[in-house]
């Protein structure tokens, strides 16, 4: 064996013990989020799941049955589930009397909260009986929870229901485990039999230990987790995931409401005690439209210098309360393929909402895709009508939140506008405007442009859109900074569109010699000035890896002055993984 091919496997072995290490933290990398299809990159095949756009893979998605038990006196909270979380999933709803056409009347007598156990005793048991084998796993919630079913079923995917085993926040008393029953449970197909195989079919050998204090029978629970521990059941911690409470409740204080609709840094599943005027206000918040910053990079030899910085952007973005699209436009340099997959890794980890696009193309016309790329991503019929875009690039880092909370549905917003002198269209001149950064509706950047939609974004359908409206095509030869003006070829596209756009156009100035961090000043770096004014700043204009050195220093203090610990951990990580492979 060959010290290159000894090399590559060295790297190999690297990326999958660092893989599985974040793996148990973050049990799903990936949000497939409206019509998104998981793929496959054929260079790391079996050992990385990766998004592409181009070849699909047939993972199944597992089967769930929801069931919801609620009571009369909880119709308020349930309507409001109805309505929300619960509006497109397969759920079974039981209560004592019949609130709504579906209801699945089960009562006992009395039908006081202290006799719950029985009641959910029968529920368990209509289940057995009417919907066994017919899915994988049986999720048992409350009309109180709020559940983000796409992060459950992630979580599911890689699992086996084959395992008898019961998921969600596993606490314990002096007689030992239980799982929270406000938190949700998640039962496998296999441990429904295993239970019913111990107590029967109707469960009816369950009963309340010897054990539990008569003023504590309501806990059915700790009853049903006692039967189950006999079953054989094995009970899967997942307490970070499964919350008993609401949000701002001091049991999640360690994640805000932002944090926990974002998904980061813990894609936090169920919540519990949630009023109705809760679920209703923070379904809208998890469904309003959602921010993202675009970036792009191309992966040949000048490109991974941006391309490392993709992660660090995707951090940045996240901290102020926006997540990414990272475009990876592809050459054909296999010997960064597994850098490539090291990179994405690294950005779903740091940010499960994150869109993760790659398109192929040729070397020479790479640059040019990567910096087009950027204003056709509203082409995309995945992104949402109101989903917010903004163009930016992957070596600029925002650190001020108020900078980029603009209000963009009626307008384009330009920051920086009237930045960069003029180009000469016939006899007039046009202001030149910024890649950085320009903010709109997906709605808006298609009336800008005159966009067409398509499911799969290629480099063929910005050179069809170039043709149609009279640009220049792409180059035929490596484009340089400095060396042509196809390098501005984006630039100026976007100026005229904006110069003639349909939709209302609001410039904001900036002054970057003063609000910016930039690597070309030595004055502004992050050590050379305090943390308050660092934090006045709006971005980092952030230093390639090729500098090394100082540059990579004061990088590293950024990310340690700005980041939570759990950020700065993958971003030390990846920083090691990365730099070994190119």
């Amino acid at each position: 064996m060959n010290a290159a091919r000894r090399t590559e496997q060295k790297h190999l072995r690297i990326n999958l013990a660092r893989l599985a290490c974040i793996s148990a933290l973050y049990p799903f990398y990936h949000r497939f989020t409206h019509t998104r299809t998981a793929h496959i990159n054929s260079s790391a095949k079996a050992l990385f799941q990766t998004t592409e756009y181009r070849v699909s893979i047939t993972r199944r998605s597992p089967s769930i049955l929801y069931f919801v038990i609620s009571h009369p006196s909880c119709v308020a909270e349930e309507v409001a589930a109805r309505t929300t979380w619960a509006k497109d999933l397969n759920v079974l709803w039981f209560n004592t009397e019949k609130s709504f056409r579906d209801t699945i009347v089960v009562s006992v007598v009395p039908n006081s909260y202290m006799n719950i156990f029985p009641r959910v005793r029968k529920v368990w048991q209509h289940i057995y009986e009417n919907e066994r084998s017919k899915y994988d796993w049986y999720v048992r919630l409350f009309p109180d929870n709020y559940l983000f079913a796409s992060r459950l079923e992630r979580l599911l995917m890689p699992l086996d229901p084959a395992l008898p085993q019961i998921i969600g926040h596993v606490a314990s008393t002096k007689h030992g485990a239980f799982v929270g029953g406000g938190a949700g449970w998640i039962v496998s197909r296999s441990a429904l039999e295993a239970w019913a195989l111990t107590d029967g079919a109707d469960f009816s050998k369950c009963e309340i230990p010897s054990w539990l204090e008569s003023d504590q029978i309501y806990a059915e629970d700790v009853i049903i987790s006692d039967c189950m521990q006999r079953a054989g059941i094995n009970f899967v911690q997942q307490k970070d995931l499964f919350r008993s409470f609401y949000p701002g409740h001091e049991s999640n204080s360690d994640v805000s409401e932002d944090q926990i609709i974002l998904g980061a840094p813990k894609n936090i599943i169920t919540l519990h005690y949630m009023t109705a005027g809760q679920v209703t206000a923070l379904w809208r918040k998890e469904i309003r439209s959602r921010k993202y910053a675009v970036i792009s990079f191309t992966d040949d030899k000048k490109g991974v210098d941006y391309a490392y910085l993709a992660p660090f952007a995707v951090a940045a973005w996240k901290r102020i309360g926006w997540s990414s699209i990272v475009v990876h436009v592809k050459t054909q340099q296999q010997d960064v393929s597994i850098a490539m997959t090291t990179l994405q890794n690294a950005v779903s980890a740091l940010d499960p909402t994150a869109l993760f696009l790659t398109i192929p193309t040729r070397t020479e016309n790479a640059a040019t895709v990567a910096q087009l790329v950027r204003l056709f991503i509203a082409s995309l019929d995945h992104i949402a009508d109101d989903d917010v875009l903004l163009t930016s690039d992957a070596d600029i880092l925002p650190i001020s939140r108020k900078a980029y909370e603009l209000d963009p549905v009626d307008v384009m917003n330009v920051l920086n506008a009237d930045c960069c002198g003029s180009i000469n269209v016939g006899a007039h001149k046009v202001l030149m405007q910024p890649m950085t950064n320009v903010i709109g509706t997906k709605r808006n950047w298609r009336k800008l442009m005159e966009l067409s939609l398509v499911q799969d974004l290629s480099h063929l359908d910005m050179q069809k859109w170039l043709s149609d409206h009279k640009f220049e095509q792409f180059p035929n030869s490596s484009v340089i900074k400095g060396e042509n003006d196809l390098w501005y070829m984006d630039q100026r596209i976007l100026s005229l569109r904006l110069h003639h756009s349909p939709v209302p156009v609001k410039k904001i100035p900036r002054k970057t010699s003063e609000d910016r961090v930039d690597r070309i000043y030595a004055e502004t770096w992050p050590s050379r000035i305090s943390l308050a004014d660092l934090e006045q700043k709006t971005d980092l204009h952030a230093w390639l890896p090729s500098s090394r050195g100082e540059g990579h220093d004061e990088l590293m203090h950024f990310v340690h002055a700005c980041f939570d610990t759990f950020d700065v951990s993958i971003l030390n990580d990846f920083h090691t993984n990365f730099t070994e492979l190119i």
